[in-house]
């Protein structure tokens, strides 16, 4: 297999634990969910690593995956907190999962419209009355404000399920605390090779 076909796997294998929760919704405990969407958060932190280190080459752009590709990725990060969230409304509580989806939904679309006149969009891509077109300095801020409530919404996935679990053993909660740790590590590398830790940077500023 090609190296540059590599993230492209990692983003297909984020289908896998969203599929394993709302299969599993009513026969798993919430400390199995925390580790299926803690995998999850992994390998949508590890296919944007290997994307930079292993970059395409154009003429793959017109294989149809890769002409969607920003779609497909946002698509499968969605599907995976959506299942999240679906098992803590089921599971958990019925009110708390409601407002994280409907919160996330409402930011996210009206970013998304806001910065760049449409849904999946890039600077690159934004339209001519956009933000980005129009104010281009503020919506880098917006972006890094973006992100902040992002890392917020998935680190209170993970908080509720992870305090929803039954008393587990100290080295069950160790390997736990390690893997939360390694996500964040990994996160804050991609998104600093990304350039976007700058807009987080300038919104905090």
């Amino acid at each position: 297999m090609r190296k540059y076909y590599i993230a492209d796997v990692l983003t297909a294998l984020k289908l896998l634990p969203a599929v394993g929760i709302l299969t599993l919704i009513s026969r798993i405990d919430s400390s199995v969910v925390f580790l299926l969407f803690a995998a999850g958060e992994l390998l949508d932190a590890l296919d944007g690593m290997a994307a930079k280190k292993w970059p395409h080459p154009p003429e793959t752009n017109r294989l149809w995956f890769r002409r969607h590709i920003k779609l497909l990725e946002s698509g499968l990060d969605i599907l995976l907190g959506i299942a999240a969230l679906i098992y803590i409304m089921v599971r958990i509580d019925y009110l708390v999962g409601l407002i994280i989806i409907l919160a996330a939904g409402f930011f996210g679309t009206l970013f998304e419209i806001v910065l760049y006149g449409r849904l999946f969009g890039t600077p690159e891509k934004a339209k001519s009355w956009s933000l980005y077109a129009k104010k281009p300095n503020l919506a880098s801020r917006l972006v890094g404000f973006r992100l902040l409530v992002y890392l917020a919404c998935v680190g209170a996935i993970l908080m509720i399920l992870l305090w929803s679990t039954e008393l587990m053993p100290v080295s069950v909660c160790v390997v736990i605390t390690i893997l939360v740790a390694l996500i964040a590590l990994i996160l804050a590398i991609k998104k600093t090779r990304d350039g976007r830790m700058r807009d987080v940077i300038n919104f905090l500023k």
